[in-house]
């Protein structure tokens, strides 16, 4: 029987050897011959599409991220890590040289859509880092947490950001101005947003907003939390004008029904992720009707399960809904089933819970759950409880 060598495999034997290579291997193989590069950039295309630069950043691990740059899609940086690892040298210089090789590696990744950035020590990698992916043409997704304020205004292609940085709100405005493509703004609880109905005036294409309420204050006289509850209402106005958002978190209690009200406008909200103060403004929720996916956050004492039973009657397109209430028993399972019946929903709604409860309440919920035919209850995940937290 004939011998088969290895340049005689066809691309699809060698891409199937390639599964089975180390790091090492897989770098020797790419830099076999122009043929073995051609197959490594196919497979690294399909299976290197996800990279993360988190722990122990070794410097075979570099040189293959140098080999797969145009097949990077998603980038996680822990900034951190990677600056113990590669700052190795007692020379500035030879240092510096190899901070400028890295950034030089991520502004060649001409297929990146999105990256993650993780930052607790500052360093000055980091602005170079920005330098590099500021011209990337694909690049549509920046999450950024940073002890420093960053400059992410030049990035005119993106259409999501995330912001973890400590920024004061007229440097908030000024970035945002230049990001006309914007369809997705999270803001953390770093950022204030005390002057963000400037912000979302200047993103025509918004539709999706997450922030905290800024009602902070370093004055104790009265007009200044009027003024703070004045601007959540004026930006809630702003969007419901728009009737573009589709998604809405708000992190922080709604207090007045002014808020509430506002927050009622905005019939264009399909998915609504909100806490409430008080009992008496959870009924607002009910004139949002197109919600498919809602989010309620309570901790009030009292009782309000007509209330939620109402929102689930007249939100007739509702597929999700999750309750962190303490109030609620194993009994709401079946009064919810009856009206959706009663409303002749077509949706099986998805019914997360969330309170004090032990082992044998949560068995009793599930089986009034299995009663039911129309609706879906499980107990919230540690994921779904990180979302309320």
């Amino acid at each position: 029987m004939d011998r088969i060598g290895i340049l005689q495999l066809n691309d699809y034997c060698l891409d199937n050897i390639l599964q089975f290579l180390d790091i090492k291997e897989q770098i020797c193989f790419a830099q076999t011959c122009s043929r073995f590069r051609d197959v490594f950039f196919v497979w690294s295309r399909r299976e290197n599409t996800k990279v993360s630069i988190l722990g122990d950043v070794e410097p075979l691990e570099l040189t293959f991220l140098s080999l797969i740059t145009k097949s990077v899609r998603e980038l996680k940086l822990f900034v951190d890590d990677l600056v113990d690892s590669i700052i190795i040298y007692d020379s500035y210089t030879k240092n510096n040289q190899v901070v400028v090789k890295f950034c030089n590696l991520v502004r060649s990744m001409n297929s990146l859509e999105c990256i993650k950035i993780w930052q607790v020590t500052p360093h000055p990698i980091t602005k170079l880092l920005l330098r590099a992916l500021r011209d990337l043409p694909n690049l549509k997704q920046l999450h950024i947490c940073t002890p420093k304020r960053v400059n992410f205004g030049k990035f005119h292609r993106l259409e999501l950001i995330s912001i973890d940085v400590e920024m004061p709100p007229r440097a908030l405005l000024r970035y945002c101005r230049s990001l006309t493509k914007l369809r997705t703004l999270h803001l953390s609880d770093q950022v204030s947003s005390s002057n963000l109905r400037d912000i979302v005036e200047h993103l025509p294409a918004l539709q999706e907003l997450s922030f905290y309420i800024d009602r902070s204050t370093r004055s104790r006289i009265p007009a200044c939390h009027k003024k703070q509850m004045n601007s959540l209402i004026m930006v809630l106005d702003f969007l419901a004008s728009k009737r573009t958002l589709n998604v809405l978190r708000i992190k922080g209690h709604i207090i007045a029904q002014d808020e509430a009200e506002s927050l009622t406008k905005i019939q264009s909200l399909q998915s609504l992720d909100c806490s409430f103060a008080y009992p008496e403004l959870v009924k607002y929720l009910s004139l949002l009707t197109s919600l498919q996916i809602l989010r309620i956050t309570y901790l009030h004492p009292i009782d309000i399960s007509s209330i939620y039973l109402d929102v689930i009657r007249q939100c007739k397109d509702l597929l999700f809904l999750r309750l962190y209430d303490f109030n609620i028993n194993p009994d709401f399972l079946g009064r919810a089933s009856k009206v959706l019946k009663d409303i002749e929903s077509k949706n099986k709604l998805q019914l997360l819970i969330y309170g004090r409860h032990n082992s044998l309440t949560l068995r009793e919920f599930r089986s009034k759950a299995l009663d039911t035919n129309n609706l879906l209850f499980r107990s919230i995940s540690a994921t779904e409880l990180l979302k309320i937290l």
